[in-house]
């Protein structure tokens, strides 16, 4: 029942952000994207696929301004896409939707009731920020917040996981990718991180200590050049 569920919230956050990606676009993508930010975002993702540099194109040094996160997923979706910005929107989407579906599972794990679980996915797969921002802003802001619900979600079942030393490392990459996204996602991992213990309630402090260590080093790895 619950991968029903899940599959259904997929689809409608899926099918909704893109319907409404080309209802915004009028039906075709042009290299036309609304907001500076964006259009540098893109040209950042192409630099680093044509050049592996980390640099706008009229700039003989490295962005500093920019975390290079979302230039790397941009860069991977053109070199897989051939540069299709109507295929990096349609991805945008479906990380919206993934995003839906693991809000189900949070309020799973969350004790919440199936039906409140499934109205919390559902609100948010057709929220402004999966369905509406992703096409017109372009930016990473879906990324991160994908990528930090993954790590929420790790948490909120660590407790039940066997092999906790995998979660928590993949906790601490999550976290790490998402601050590689947006630089706010250093406040938010320190936070995470640090709350770790208190999902272990039962737990020795040895292992508690060991989780958080483990996961520090995961978010290290991704964050450490």
């Amino acid at each position: 029942m619950h991968i029903v569920t899940i599959v259904f919230l997929l689809q409608l956050a899926f099918l909704t952000g893109t319907a409404l990606l080309f209802m915004y676009h009028g039906g075709s993508i042009v290299h036309e994207i609304g907001g500076q930010d964006a259009r540098e975002y893109m040209l950042l993702g192409e630099q680093l696929l044509d050049s592996g540099e980390f640099r706008l194109p009229d700039k003989g040094v490295p962005e500093t301004w920019r975390t290079p996160g979302y230039p790397f997923f941009v860069a991977v979706n053109f070199a897989l896409t051939n540069h299709s910005l109507t295929l990096l929107l349609v991805v945008l989407a479906l990380v919206g939707a993934l995003t839906s579906g693991l809000m189900y599972l949070i309020g799973l794990e969350l004790s919440l009731s199936p039906r409140a679980a499934f109205a919390a996915g559902l609100l948010f797969g057709v929220s402004p920020a999966v369905i509406w921002i992703p096409p017109s802003a372009m930016g990473g802001d879906i990324l991160f917040i994908f990528l930090l619900t993954a790590a929420l979600f790790i948490l909120v079942r660590l407790i039940r996981i066997e092999r906790w030393y995998f979660a928590t490392i993949g906790l601490g990459l999550l976290l790490g990718a998402a601050t590689l996204v947006r630089p706010l996602g250093l406040y938010l991992s320190l936070i995470l991180i640090a709350s770790t213990p208190f999902f272990l309630p039962h737990t020795d402090l040895r292992k508690k200590m060991l989780c958080v260590l483990i996961a520090i080093v995961g978010f290290a790895l991704i964050t450490t050049p």
